[in-house]
């Protein structure tokens, strides 16, 4: 079922992230990937957490409330620009939806 982490806080408004609160999320909006492994990746961002889930996908969450438009963003445009892109580029595949009890207003799965 994974391992058990806990990310060192970078912000003085940061949401703290644990394997408990990122599975929590997965099994009340995705239990179709809940079960698969989980394991945090190093080094982190300053402005999202990132986590593989199983071999082919990411979650990133953000790290603190003024990091959530930015990847609202991206998860608009990346689906648009990839067909033009030299290079592959993730694109969000699994949309998640905003949680007020955890203070997530967004996060996401990519493929």
């Amino acid at each position: 079922m994974g391992i058990e982490f806990m990310v060192d806080r970078l912000h003085h408004d940061e949401v703290p992230i644990d394997h408990r609160l990122v599975r929590k999320l997965l099994t009340e909006q995705m239990p179709h990937v809940a079960g698969l492994q989980l394991r945090a990746v190093e080094p982190q961002g300053t402005e999202n957490l990132t986590f593989r889930l199983g071999a082919e996908l990411s979650i990133r969450l953000p790290r603190k409330p003024s990091a959530v438009l930015s990847l609202m963003i991206e998860r608009e445009w990346l689906p648009r620009l990839t067909p033009g892109l030299p290079l592959a580029v993730p694109v969000p595949s699994l949309r998640a939806i905003p949680q007020r009890t955890t203070r997530f207003r967004g996060w996401c799965a990519d493929g």
